[in-house]
């Protein structure tokens, strides 16, 4: 089970360094900020809408679910074709001396500060979103028990 989930988790993580790269790649300095916002937005949107969704179809037909999958894969897929210019490869060099960054992350103690609290709330949203659903279950067998006496 261990190795499936992180399996798993790496093909579903897989496509945010491209998203990112692109997202770079098609956007101007002065509209950056607000392309990120906007993908952001629209993986917010997924989350908020798509579980309603999913849950919505697959109560009226479980297959159904599969189907508008499958079938909004296809019309992005699509679109993607149709509405996206072709990227120009560009290749620069730039000066290595530039590139080189002499110190290291690890004397950086802002950025550690900010690991360290990024660290500890990703693993509070995940046992949140791991308990949850097991305080409900529970939250509904106490109900049960209360009610039946």
């Amino acid at each position: 089970m261990a190795i499936g989930t992180l399996i798993l988790s790496f093909c579903n993580e897989s496509v945010r360094p491209a998203n990112s790269t692109a997202i770079a790649h098609y956007s101007s300095d002065a509209n950056r900020t607000r392309s990120y916002s906007l993908n952001r937005l629209a993986i917010n949107l997924g989350w908020a809408v798509g579980g309603g969704l999913g849950g919505f179809l697959a109560a009226i037909n479980y297959h159904l679910l599969f189907w508008v999958d499958g079938f909004t894969n296809i019309i992005a897929g699509v679109l993607l074709l149709l509405i996206m210019p072709r990227a120009a490869v560009v290749k620069t060099m730039k000066k290595a001396d530039k590139m080189v960054i002499k110190a290291s992350a690890y004397k950086d103690k802002t950025y550690l500060w900010f690991i360290l609290f990024a660290t500890l709330f990703a693993t509070c949203f995940y046992q949140f979103m791991i308990m949850q659903p097991v305080f409900l279950k529970l939250t509904g067998i106490l109900a049960n028990v209360l009610l039946a006496q």
